[in-house]
């Protein structure tokens, strides 16, 4: 288990000098603490489903709104595969095992996942990195049906509009 324990302080009491190097570390210790809590709130607050997985798809991280999608919070979602919760993302297995085997960014658009009142439209994003040592992936999957379905209505009006100036110049 990764979990870093930076909310834990080292005992301070004393003047002598392992008390001073104990009130540093705890200073150290509070910053970290914050900087998490900080990118946590960050990631948290972005309109898009970030998914970190490992190289076995495996899904150690995840952000509140991807929490929602599968309507698992991360504790139960952590381990799973990413097959298992979005399997949508299936049929992309080899893009995402040649971005983390090569460390590649990959982009992949309209991705369709049929519900069964609708289809929904997604755009994904893919970030490789390096934690540790461990090959690793972030995904970021934007809800893009709506522009999607829009951009169909306007083809559909702008066909349904040449069909109708079509009488108009034969006549």
């Amino acid at each position: 288990d990764n979990t870093k324990n930076f909310h834990l302080k080292v005992p301070e009491g004393g003047s002598d000098e392992l008390s001073f190097v104990a009130i540093e570390i705890n200073k150290m210790l509070s910053t970290i603490e914050e900087v998490e809590n900080l990118l946590t709130d960050i990631i948290n607050s972005m309109p898009s489903l970030i998914i970190l997985i490992d190289k076995n798809f495996n899904i150690p991280n995840l952000n509140q709104l991807a929490e929602i999608a599968i309507n698992l919070p991360l504790d139960q979602a952590k381990g799973k595969s990413l097959f298992e919760l979005f399997t949508y993302l299936t049929k992309y297995k080899n893009i995402l095992t040649t971005s983390i085997q090569d460390q590649v960014k990959q982009e992949i658009d309209k991705i369709a996942y049929t519900l069964p009142n609708e289809t929904r439209y997604y755009n994904a994003m893919i970030y490789p990195l390096i934690r540790s040592g461990e090959k690793l992936l972030a995904i970021r999957i934007e809800d893009m049906s709506e522009r999607i379905n829009t951009d169909k209505r306007l083809e559909q009006s702008d066909k349904l509009a040449t069909m109708g100036t079509l009488p108009a110049g034969v006549a």
